[in-house]
C-alpha cells in the first residue's frame, strides 16, 4: 500500500490540529511526513538530538536540508545519531515525506 504522507491533504478543516503524519511501519521504523514537526518527533524517537538551538528549522524537511545543506534527491540517505532517514518524495521545493529507521549499534567491533 502507498505511505500515508502520499496521501492528498484533507482540506475541510477537520485535521487542523492533528500532528502530520507519522506511520509506525515496524519497530523502530517509520514513514513521516516532511512537514512534522521535530518536538512531537524527539518524543517518537526517543532523543533530544532533532530540534536545532538557534531555532534555524522546525520540521523534519528543514532538518535535512540543514543536514544535506542542498536539496536531496529521492533515495538519498543520511545516517545521524543511530537514525537513517531516506528520502521518499521530493520535489525541488519540499522534502514531502521519508523514511526512518533507527540504527542497531554494531557490537561487533
Amino acid at each position: 500500500r502507498p505511505p500515508r504522507c502520499e496521501r492528498e491533504r484533507q482540506e475541510d478543516g477537520d485535521d487542523e490540529d492533528d500532528q502530520p503524519d507519522v506511520e509506525v511501519l515496524g519497530p523502530g521504523h517509520w514513514r513521516i511526513d516532511g512537514a512534522t514537526d521535530l518536538h512531537y518527533l524527539e518524543q517518537v524517537f526517543e532523543t533530544e538530538t532533532l530540534v536545532s538551538e538557534d531555532g534555524e528549522y522546525n520540521s523534519l524537511a528543514g532538518f535535512l536540508l540543514a543536514h544535506f545543506e542542498n536539496m536531496p534527491a529521492v533515495g538519498e540517505v543520511l545516517e545521524l545519531d543511530d537514525l537513517r532517514y531516506e528520502i521518499v518524495e521530493a520535489d525541488e521545493r519540499r522534502i514531502a515525506c521519508v523514511d526512518v529507521r533507527r540504527i542497531e549499534p554494531d557490537h561487533s567491533l
